[in-house]
């Protein structure tokens, strides 16, 4: 099943900030049903207003709808596995690795499905922001979710930069 989480879903009424997703791939629908698996997939070619009420968005093949959710934000999962979700602040990112204010603190990421682990130093944070600075790069929460995990440094243990979600 391909899930997501509902606060990620555009709809007329933030379909302003829907824009940055034109020209990338995602799942369109009328009605807001927890599989996105049901929901119509293409890409995203232009959002606009329809009969002066409601903007719609438009897929690659000329078809409009009322509901569009990136394909970044849907997850895919399997029975019996976990379902993570990005961390929404750098306060909830602190919380999880058990530290309180973590600039200056060194620990372990690595690229998902990748062996190489690369030690990262906190150079940045502002706790309500969804971006940090991990050296020399500021990154932000959703990208540090899609594509790399943190080592617990207690356990070892490696998790998704994001946190569980109860099912």
């Amino acid at each position: 099943m391909k899930t997501f989480n509902k606060e990620d879903v555009f709809s007329w009424s933030n379909a302003s900030e829907a824009k940055q997703y034109i020209g990338q791939a995602g799942y369109f629908s009328d009605y807001c049903i927890e599989n996105a698996e049901e929901w119509n997939y293409g890409k995203l070619t232009q959002i606009y207003l329809d009969n002066a009420v409601n903007e719609t968005f438009c897929r690659d093949d000329g078809y409009s709808y009322g509901l569009f959710i990136p394909a970044c934000k849907v997850t895919d999962v399997k029975n019996g596995e976990k379902k993570w979700r990005p961390f929404k602040n750098c306060e909830e990112l602190c919380r999880h690795i058990k530290v309180t204010g973590c600039a200056g603190l060194v620990f372990n990421i690595r690229s998902k499905g990748s062996t190489h682990t690369v030690q990262v130093l906190i150079t940045e944070l502002d706790l309500k922001s969804t971006h940090i600075g991990l050296g020399c790069r500021v990154s932000d929460m959703e990208e540090l979710f899609q594509n790399y995990e943190w080592q617990d440094p207690d356990s070892g243990e490696w998790y998704p930069f994001g946190v569980e979600v109860e099912e």
